[in-house]
């Protein structure tokens, strides 16, 4: 019995050291120290208890807690390692910090109304704008730009203007980058001219862009007898339009603008130009796209132009060449009162050929038509049976009906060609027209 009791007291003596280093929290539980905690042997758990004065001294409760930190799991689930790594994943999966958004302003900086405030936010969506109180969210591009227009009206009593902008990503939100600036009325832009600058036959609407709500006073120079003035209001989608009482018929025209808003500045005065011209004329013989016969060829080019136009043509010609229209065999007629003209179609061989033609009416020069058709191999008409007498016979002064006997009507010196001279300024003018257009 006495040494049963020595065995119980140290068993006791240890388990209380042990406890003792588990309250004052330099034990660390591990399954290797646990193995070393010794064992009660069977004998020693069926042992009736002690004297009361052998075991009210140490106190059992220091077991439970002892053996539930000291004997983990096999599989180590309930050892310290796994909670550390649980509590490291928020900061790992955390957004980035954004940094504060830059802007193209500084305190005390004057800004024009409608003028573009721009910054940069890398790393952001958008940026949230806060002006004087008032929120609007701004897209940030991919290179990390992001820009705003400034309010279009200046605050009552010259009230500065707060912006405060913060960048923004997901939850994620940045510093607020805060600048106070002075706003001031800007001018209002110069209106522009839609209405292209040349316009065929005449022109009856006078179109163009401005600032919804604005007025545009148009004024219009050139050949007319007086300057026509006209007065416009900026639609809500930034069109105006002006309706002329008189069409403008063919010439050019100088066009003066400005507009104006009640409590902006004028925008500035600018010019611009209008030509109205005649239609490009029609070649209709050949036709467009025709295939004809070497020996069927007619034996002159017709068409229709504005009565009492000039109208130039050149066979074969090459719009997108660099052909010196001096040397060109630039053909010249008058369109009679009906619209009508011709002038001898010279022999032509085989293969694809082309007719540009041009028509003036006074010093307005039309645009360039462009005919092209095909000159095929020559075909054989079938014999004559009926009447000996050949088809193509002139007789008194008849034409014939092929290409071949055209060479006489180019004899004569009213169907020359017309190499240099008068013929080609009409193509200069119009290539000078267009180039400058």
């Amino acid at each position: 019995m006495q040494e049963n009791s020595r065995n119980i007291s140290a068993r006791l003596g240890a388990v209380s050291a042990v406890a003792l280093l588990t309250v004052s929290g330099a034990f660390i539980a591990s399954p290797a120290m646990a193995g070393e905690m010794p064992s009660p042997e069977p004998s020693e758990t069926t042992t009736p208890s002690p004297d009361p004065s052998e075991t009210t001294t140490p106190t059992p409760t220091p077991t439970p807690s002892v053996t539930t930190t000291a004997a983990p799991d096999p599989t180590g689930t309930a050892t310290p390692t796994p909670t550390g790594t649980a509590t490291a994943t928020p900061t790992e999966t955390a957004p980035a910090a954004l940094a504060a958004p830059t802007v193209n302003l500084k305190n005390g900086d004057v800004v024009k109304t409608s003028q573009r405030i721009t910054g940069t936010a890398p790393g952001a969506t958008s940026v949230e704008l806060t002006a004087n109180g008032v929120v609007q969210t701004i897209p940030v591009a991919a290179d990390g730009t992001w820009s705003v227009l400034a309010p279009t009206v200046v605050a009552v009593d010259g009230e500065p203007l707060t912006l405060s902008i913060v960048a923004i990503n997901g939850d994620a939100r940045s510093a607020a980058t805060t600048v106070t600036v002075a706003l001031e009325d800007a001018p209002l832009p110069a209106p522009a001219v839609t209405t292209p600058t040349r316009v065929v036959d005449s022109l009856k609407v006078l179109t163009g862009n401005g600032v919804p709500g604005a007025t545009v006073t148009i004024t219009i120079n050139g050949d007319v007898a007086a300057p026509i003035t006209g007065v416009v209001t900026v639609g809500e989608n930034g069109i105006w339009e002006l309706t002329l009482e008189t069409p403008l018929g063919y010439g050019e025209y100088d066009l003066t603008l400005v507009q104006s808003q009640e409590g902006k500045e004028s925008s500035e005065t600018i010019n611009d130009f209008i030509d109205v011209v005649p239609a490009a004329p029609v070649v209709t013989t050949p036709g467009n796209g025709a295939e004809i016969p070497v020996n069927k060829l007619p034996a002159a080019i017709t068409g229709t132009a504005v009565p009492g136009a000039d109208v130039e043509l050149v066979v074969d010609f090459d719009l997108d060449g660099e052909a010196d229209v001096d040397e060109l065999a630039i053909q010249a007629t008058v369109a009679d009162a009906s619209g009508n003209w011709s002038v001898p179609l010279t022999p032509l061989a085989e293969g694809a050929h082309n007719i540009v033609a041009i028509q003036a009416v006074g010093d307005a020069v039309s645009d360039f038509s462009d005919t092209s058709f095909v000159v095929t191999a020559a075909v054989v008409d079938p014999p004559v049976t009926v009447n000996p007498v050949p088809a193509g016979n002139p007789g008194a002064g008849g034409l014939p009906d092929t290409g071949a006997a055209n060479l006489g009507l180019l004899a004569g010196g009213g169907a020359a060609l017309l190499t240099a001279g008068g013929a080609a300024l009409l193509f200069n003018r119009r290539r000078n027209a267009a180039s400058e257009s």
